[in-house]
């Protein structure tokens, strides 16, 4: 848990991270809701600002953490009993899943899906993970408003920044090569 609170750390814009909830969610102890409160200079007793997170080791070696900002209202309302569908979460969350080691039928080199051949050798080992991240973005607070370039130029930067600090954090956590594949691509 503590390594993913670090990676979220990284995310939260250099504000820290407490745990303010913590719900069991499965067999294995890192498997958890939290309620986590982000500690920044711009905080005050007025503007608390909360994430809700849900993280999941899968017993194979995957893990999974989505999280939304909520604010505290929000929260009350839920922990009263109320409705809470009607409460915004704009969700963003990655997954990383280990590289699979090549079938035991594999040969020295592989046909891809579209037809290219790679090397590759059945005894080695497979390294490295596949990293997919994906966010709900609020382009326009107005229903019917066209996109712009300016605000795709934004959303690209922001998803771009993500990348690259998750990245960052598993370079620091032992990770090795773990540049994304270029948007597009069917690495």
């Amino acid at each position: 848990m503590r390594v993913m609170l670090l990676q979220l750390e990284i995310l939260s814009n250099g504000g820290s991270l407490h745990e303010v909830a913590h719900i069991a969610n499965g067999s294995h102890p890192r498997n958890c809701i939290s309620l986590l409160r982000i500690n920044s200079a711009s905080n005050s007793s007025q503007n608390v600002e909360l994430l809700l997170q849900e993280s999941s080791i899968h017993p194979d070696g995957g893990s999974l953490v989505v999280f939304a900002t909520v604010d505290v209202d929000a929260i009350q309302v839920t922990m009263s009993g109320e409705d809470p569908s009607y409460i915004p979460l704009l969700p963003m969350g990655f997954a990383i899943f280990p590289a699979t080691s090549p079938s035991p039928g594999a040969t020295s080199s592989d046909t891809t899906s579209n037809g290219e051949t790679s090397p590759g050798n059945a005894d080695e080992p497979a390294t490295g993970c596949l990293l997919t991240v994906g966010m709900q973005v609020l382009a326009s607070a107005v229903p019917s408003a066209k996109l712009n370039l300016s605000s795709v130029t934004a959303i690209n930067s922001h998803i771009c920044n993500t990348i690259h600090q998750i990245t960052t954090a598993l370079k620091g956590a032992g990770g090795g090569r773990t540049e994304p594949a270029p948007a597009g691509s069917d690495q």
